[in-house]
């Protein structure tokens, strides 16, 4: 089991914090959020209003230019909100910049109970399960300044939200310098802001001591009651959560494409269930169906539609671990960038086209391959040679790629399954004999 050490939520929820202070501490050192407000004022609580809608996307843009204690300041960060108000589900793009500092870089999604934190170069997505409350992440909106009193310049349409127009100043705010101005859309039907423009400028006279900057800071929704739901990123593997896990299951985790857990029933058992449970989500068994024969390993193999699902069962640490594994669609996978290692034995050809596998160039054909097809995600051939000697193979040749073996099941003299790790990227191998002819299946994967 491998989870992680900390939510993706949490270190979201910590970075927007630490922002939102940051921001006010720029803004007018006698200005205090909460602070009281008059029952007429024209947005006493920017947030008001957002609940009442359906779903909605918001971006926060905020440049800050000047001097921090007499060294110049230069930051700009942006703030991506989408929010489906039946689900729940929401997702966070920060991304902040200042000169002389590292760029920060935060994409967060929660799709139901699970939780997704990407990486800037879209390499990395991971996921996991979390049926826990969850406290809040701080919305865009939170980040705006309440406006006391402004003058009106009129209707307008606004991102399709009809809506009216207010112009403001300094004396619009709690607390605010000279020249200070803003402009704000508030939607005529609900009440919430559409739109929202702050334009705050720097010292006349600057003394060299504290935050003197000037601000430019704009704000607006989008995609009202438009989005049905946030999907999952393209290269993400969802969450395995569809997949049941035995009810005497102990030490469960679920995170992108794996499911773990322990459980103290017998290897029978646990084929039994699967058998039943997994064709009634509509997964079919591909190969003959297991005997409930209590061997130390077992592997089952499932597809639907361009997935494919493997279950492994092994006790031979002692308790028996199942672990599911889910391999992503074939247009979500991505061949290695690099040059891979060296050639597969000099002189050895398979008797298929390797070219017409659709396998990449760090994954060798088998010698004698017959019957090639290329799946969705890998391929599949035959051969008259046992499974040891395919098992050898592979054994061998990967690693001169630079692939790490994970796992080796073997059972009996009818069935090695391997599984290979490089990178973000997983192969399975399964290779089953049957009335003296020899099936492989090689599948891979982007994994986190």
């Amino acid at each position: 089991m491998n989870p992680f050490t900390s939510s993706p939520r949490k270190h979201l929820l910590f970075a927007l914090a630490c922002l939102a202070l940051v921001l006010f501490a720029c803004r007018f050192p006698a200005f205090q959020p909460g602070s009281s407000v008059n029952t007429n004022d024209i947005l006493p609580e920017p947030s008001v209003g957002l609940d009442g809608l359906q779903s909605y996307h918001a971006v926060y843009d905020q440049t800050i230019q000047g001097n921090l204690d007499g060294k110049s300041l230069n930051r700009h960060a942006r703030i991506e909100y989408s929010f489906v108000t039946r689900s729940n589900d929401e997702e966070v793009l920060w991304q902040d910049q200042q000169t002389g500092s590292s760029e920060i870089f935060l994409h967060s999604l929660r799709l139901g109970s699970s939780e997704y934190s990407l990486s800037q170069d879209g390499q990395d997505c991971l996921g996991e399960y979390n049926d826990q409350p969850v406290e809040a992440v701080p919305q865009p909106v939170s980040l705006l300044l309440p406006v006391t009193q402004a003058s009106q310049v009129g209707a307008e349409m606004v991102n399709g939200v009809a809506s009216l127009h207010y112009h403001f100043d300094q004396n619009g705010l709690s607390s605010g310098g000279k020249g200070t101005s803003g402009e704000v859309w508030i939607a005529q039907q609900g009440g919430y802001v559409v739109k929202y423009t702050l334009s705050i400028p720097g010292p006349t006279n600057p003394t060299g001591n504290g935050a003197e900057v000037e601000e430019i800071l704009s704000y607006e929704l989008t995609e009202i009651n438009s989005i049905d739901q946030i999907e999952l990123p393209v290269g993400c593997t969802p969450v395995l959560v569809d997949i049941p896990a035995m009810t005497d299951a102990q030490n469960l985790y679920r995170s992108s494409g794996i499911m773990e857990y322990t459980t103290p029933s017998e290897i029978a058992q646990v084929i039994n269930f699967y058998n039943q449970a997994l064709p009634a989500l509509g997964w079919t068994l591909v190969g003959p169906s297991l005997s409930p024969v209590d061997f130390d390993s077992q592997t089952m193999n499932y597809t639907k539609g361009d997935q494919d699902l493997t279950i492994i069962l092994d006790k031979t640490g002692g308790g028996l671990e199942v672990t599911a594994v889910l391999f992503i669609p074939a247009q979500a996978f991505q061949e290695p960038t690099a040059t891979p290692g060296p050639s597969p034995t000099p002189g050895i050809k398979p008797t298929a086209d390797a070219s017409k596998s659709g396998l990449p160039a760090d994954v060798p054909l088998y010698p004698g391959a017959t019957d090639l097809q290329a799946l969705p995600t890998g391929a599949s051939f035959s051969t008259s040679d046992s499974p040891d000697a395919v098992g050898a193979f592979y054994h061998d040749q990967l690693q001169t790629f630079g692939w790490n073996l994970q796992n080796e099941v073997k059972l009996n003299v009818s069935t090695v399954d391997q599984t290979w790790l490089m990178s973000k990227r997983i192969l399975a191998i399964f290779i089953q004999t049957n009335n003296g002819s020899t099936t492989v299946r090689l599948m891979l994967s982007n994994q986190p």
